[in-house]
């Protein structure tokens, strides 16, 4: 498993590449020797140094080293011999390749391309941008169309308005029909660029076109003509805040369907989502070229094959190197194509989920693993949403009162009236000499003139009567006494006329 190196004149790296071939792991103990492409190649991945005053504890070290580890060092070390030494053709090919990195060094690759192999590693994200991507070049938006004119027109005054839209690219898919003439086309203030396919494929809209000057890229569909430009506009910023990701307003689902054992492509509105469409997204140009010669040919040619799924292979290939979700943009109003027939629209296939179905398990079949994650994220911006029930509304603030001029205290007596002008002050005595004769207090009764009197018919407190309070005296009725009338102020009531006393007691 572990094969010494020992320094010397000339056999260091002979041996080296006899133990290369062997597939075993060198141990090298030599402190000034120079090893092959070591300008390029990282041999710390695939080797164990040891300096060499520390060799008496070579056996402590090599006892050390874990079992992850020695699979690390075994397979880094085949592919590295597989890939740069295992023939004179090979050696030869690599060593005129560093050449030309040192000729042109905007030719040269990265640390990762010569020492992290993918299948080992998985994919290096190519992005090294900005927290925050700058907002001055703006995007290209590229339309895929066939020869729905009216709606091609319509989207294009539309994605117009847009401030950050720097240009238009329009595929013309069609090869049958000629693209309409310049004179027909809308008149906008914004370059705009038809190309004309060779074949009529999905992947045209993933091809990476010269003319995509900037590094976003707005892949949108000819029917897409529901979003507003601000919706265009905000999206555009959710992708500069993620530059290496799929930003979009159409989001699915994948699942795992535990009846077919087989992952199942979810269309249902949920609160997790783990692709967002291609038919309107925003994502960087560099994922355009890894769809045309990095992604695996198989994928691109199934997708040409059953003109399908041509959303889903790019949601897997970003996904595969970034190891990162999309993100969806909630939109206003929900996606569909007012003017197309279900005959026309590719949707209305029936064929069409199953097809979809079919196309997410082969793809993680092809990339050996499930690529795509699901999250729970979405940006909704502010401008969309609902204040909340009972929140208070806001009214129109009253207009200020233009402040009058400030007068001086002399000139503030000469404007008061004579009626609010404040009368003398009085002494005590004086005082109760202006009190009316009306608010005067009476004589005092004394208690024994004072009777209590009580009324049983409507059980009430007793009546003070006296000759100050009491009305007029009604004659009793007949068969009864003085005792059984109800004395009350102005009032008086016999016992034998219920419908008096319906009076008193409403």
């Amino acid at each position: 498993m572990f094969c010494l190196v020992v320094g010397s004149a000339r056999l260091t790296q002979s041996v080296l590449m006899d133990l290369l071939a062997a597939q075993c792991i060198p141990i090298i103990i030599a402190d000034t020797v120079v090893l092959p492409f070591n300008s390029h190649l990282d041999w710390h991945r695939t080797s164990l140094y040891i300096p060499e005053e520390n060799i008496k504890n070579l056996l402590r070290i090599v006892h050390s080293v874990s079992n992850e580890r020695r699979g690390e060092l075994y397979w880094q070390l085949r592919w590295v011999y597989e890939r740069y030494f295992a023939s004179i053709e090979k050696i030869t090919l690599t060593t005129l390749e560093i050449i030309n990195e040192k000729v042109f060094p905007l030719a040269a690759r990265m640390y990762e391309d010569w020492n992290m192999p993918e299948h080992l590693y998985g994919p290096v994200n190519p992005l090294f941008l900005p927290v925050t991507a700058p907002k001055s070049p703006g995007f290209t938006a590229v339309i895929l169309t066939y020869d729905r004119v009216d709606s091609l027109f319509t989207l294009i005054r539309k994605l117009v308005r847009t401030p950050s839209l720097a240009k238009i690219l329009v595929v013309w898919n069609n090869q049958r029909k000629a693209p309409p003439p310049s004179s027909e086309w809308p008149v906008i203030n914004k370059p705009l660029k038809v190309i004309r396919t060779r074949e009529n494929k999905l992947s045209n809209r993933f091809y990476p076109y010269d003319e995509i000057e900037t590094e976003c890229q707005l892949t949108i569909d000819d029917d897409i003509i529901m979003l507003t430009p601000d919706e265009l506009e905000f999206g555009f910023d959710v992708w500069r805040e993620f530059p290496d990701r799929i930003v979009g307003f159409p989001s699915r689902l994948h699942v795992w369907d535990n009846a077919t054992a087989s992952w199942k492509y979810h269309s249902e509105w949920t609160n997790q989502i783990s692709m967002v469409l291609t038919g309107a997204a925003f994502h960087h140009k560099i994922w355009s070229w890894y769809y045309t010669h990095k992604m695996p040919a198989e994928i691109r040619d199934w997708v040409d094959e059953i003109f399908n799924c041509e959303d889903i292979a790019m949601n897997f290939l970003v996904a595969n190197v970034t190891r990162k979700p999309p993100i969806k943009v909630t939109p206003r109003k929900k996606f569909k194509c007012p003017e197309c027939t279900a005959a026309e629209a590719l949707s209305a296939d029936a064929r069409h989920m199953a097809q979809r179905s079919a196309c997410v398990h082969r793809f993680a079949t092809a990339y050996g693993r499930m690529a795509l994650s699901s999250v729970e994220f979405r940006a909704d911006p502010l401008q969309y949403r609902e204040p909340p029930a009972g929140a208070p509304h806001l009214y129109p603030a009253p207009v200020p009162l233009e402040p009058g001029p400030q007068l001086s205290p002399s000139a503030r007596k000469a404007h008061y009236p004579a009626s609010l002008k404040p009368g003398p002050r009085l002494l005590s005595g004086g005082r109760s000499a202006r009190y009316p004769t009306s608010l005067e207090p009476g004589p005092q009764l004394p208690a024994p003139q004072r009777q209590a009197r009580s009324c049983p018919l409507l059980k009430t407190r007793p009546i003070l009567a006296s000759a100050a309070q009491t009305g007029p005296q009604l004659p009793p009725p007949e068969g009864s006494s003085s005792s059984q009338r109800c004395v009350g102020p102005a009032r008086n009531y016999r016992r034998s006329s219920p419908a008096r006393f319906r009076r008193v007691l409403r």
